[in-house]
């Protein structure tokens, strides 16, 4: 149940004068700016629907935390072509409450809500701590509303729904809530920052290349900015282990192959210590683990260690060359087609409801992938990959952007984004590139968040740093927390450096180590 004070929008004169005057930090141009808002029309596509003034301990739904600060909570609608209804929300703190600062706040998965709620690197994000913090806040539902996990089904015979989904519902709220922002206050923005991990990370990378001037910072998690190659390559994962019952391994064999891996591969990097920061220089050797004869709870048989081998090296083509991505040595512990005999919910919806637009379409009977991924980037690939490596526009128009993506997440390879720093460099150099972008790898780190190593960090103030104050992002800190206590801790090295230790001193401590090249 939602609760806290709503001050209707109908609210005005002594009654508005009276419910200031009863609720701190509200004042009576906070109620009248927020009433304003109300059908106000940023442009010709887009409508505030609602605008109302809530107080703590307000809750946007069942699942989001409730409110400690007033804000104007604002609906609207964006339809920029028939066919097209993106939902959004702008949150805005009292005018005594905020800090000059826009954020626009990334989902995940196929996104079909407004993200009241977020964690990335362990730091709690979305609408309600984005306005607590004091900026004011947009987040959109991309355009469509999502009936169950992994739902898709808005994608068939709508294409303008599929453009919405892969860039312009982002721009269009974004436009949006600047807009509707500075009519609240009645003045300019300082400084725009998106905020976004998986999808929403893919959707910073997509801000930087086609509107290099929506935002002056954008941070970037596990983006699955190239969103075709992503379901391609989880798709050729999962079909490794589904050809037969044979090559299906079960979740009971999860810690096995995981322990088999650390134990392989932890000392590559000069510290057995259970945090893998090396797996490119492990060739795990699967025949350890393979059974002597039959099967057993402790050994995989030979169709079962071939389907995992395939799952980490990805598909091929029929000529050789790559086609999917593998996942990194040290992500099995998290892969969600472990056990699985049915395509999963948003890969397995990807190819039926998105690609070939065909809810009785059999992916297990039907799918060729070499054929059908081109099929597929062909169609989406202009929508849905954000492909450019050309980032001089976002430079020029002063943009700084910080990618991170964890080295174990187990349903977005970080490969893409690796290589996506790699062929950005290539095109600026690493000279103007250092300027404006920096990747953060994170050894042992799950998807977003959490994993065996540290994985708790927040890069928004090194960003404010850098954006407002040209202070380069420096001595980065990532800490591993158990039971509310930090119990490890180590540094956040800029891609293509990694953290060495320094022979000597508390390998639980970030001082104990140094960011030196991979060599």
């Amino acid at each position: 149940m939602r609760k806290g004070l709503l001050l209707c929008a109908a609210a005005i004169g002594p009654l508005m004068t009276t419910a200031a005057a009863q609720t701190p930090g509200v004042s009576d141009e906070d109620l009248s700016a927020c009433t304003a808002l109300n059908g106000y029309r940023p442009d010709t596509w887009t409508t505030v629907t609602r605008a109302t003034f809530v107080t703590p301990p307000f809750s946007a739904s069942e699942r989001s935390k409730p409110l400690s600060k007033p804000i104007c909570r604002v609906e609207g609608v964006s339809r920029p072509e028939p066919g097209s209804d993106i939902a959004f929300e702008v949150w805005l703190p009292a005018h005594n409450g905020w800090n000059g600062r826009f954020q626009g706040i990334g989902g995940g998965g196929n996104s079909g809500a407004i993200i009241y709620e977020s964690n990335a690197a362990g730091i709690e994000r979305g609408l309600r701590a984005a306005a607590e913090a004091g900026f004011a806040a947009v987040s959109t539902d991309n355009g469509h509303r999502q009936q169950s996990e992994g739902d898709q089904s808005w994608a068939i015979h709508q294409p303008q729904k599929v453009v919405d989904m892969g860039f312009r519902a982002i721009h269009v709220t974004t436009v949006a809530g600047k807009d509707i922002t500075r009519k609240f206050y009645g003045r300019e923005i300082d400084y725009s920052y998106w905020i976004g991990c998986s999808q929403g990370g893919g959707k910073g990378l997509m801000n930087a290349q086609r509107w290099p001037s929506d935002y002056n910072g954008i941070i970037a998690g596990a983006p699955v900015f190239q969103w075709t190659r992503a379901m391609a390559g989880i798709t050729a994962a999962a079909l490794a282990q589904m050809k037969s019952p044979k090559t299906i391994i079960p979740t009971s064999k999860r810690a096995l192959v995981h322990n088999a891996v650390i134990e392989q591969c932890d000392k590559l990097d000069g510290l057995k210590d259970g945090i893998l920061s090396r797996p490119d220089k492990c060739s795990f050797d699967v025949k350890k683990i393979e059974c002597k004869s039959g099967d057993a709870a402790d050994c995989l048989t030979p169709a079962q260690g071939e389907a995992l081998m395939q799952s980490y090296a990805g598909a091929r083509r029929k000529n050789g060359e790559q086609l999917t991505d593998g996942y990194p040595l040290g992500a099995e512990h998290g892969w969600p087609f472990l056990g699985q005999d049915a395509p999963g919910q948003n890969w397995g919806k990807f190819w039926s409801q998105v690609v070939f637009e065909d809810q009785s379409y059999d992916l297990l009977k039907s799918l060729e992938l070499e054929r059908d991924y081109d099929h597929a980037m062909k169609k989406l690939g202009w929508a849905y990959d954000a492909q450019n490596p050309d980032l001089s526009p976002f430079k020029r128009a002063g943009g700084k952007l910080m990618v991170f993506h964890g080295e174990a997440d187990p349903l977005i390879s970080p490969r893409p984004s690796n290589e996506y720093f790699e062929a950005v460099t290539g095109v600026l150099g690493s000279e103007k590139v250092a300027e404006f972008y920096q990747h953060y790898l994170v050894p042992s780190m799950n998807h977003c968040r959490g994993g065996i190593g540290p994985s708790n960090f927040d890069l928004l103030p090194a960003m404010q740093a850098w954006v407002e104050k040209g202070v380069r992002p420096a001595n980065l800190t990532a800490s591993q927390v158990v039971d509310g206590q930090v119990t490890r801790t180590r540094p956040l090295c800029a891609y293509p450096t990694v953290a060495q230790y320094n022979g000597a001193g508390d390998v639980n401590r970030a001082e104990s180590f140094s960011c030196k090249p991979r060599d």
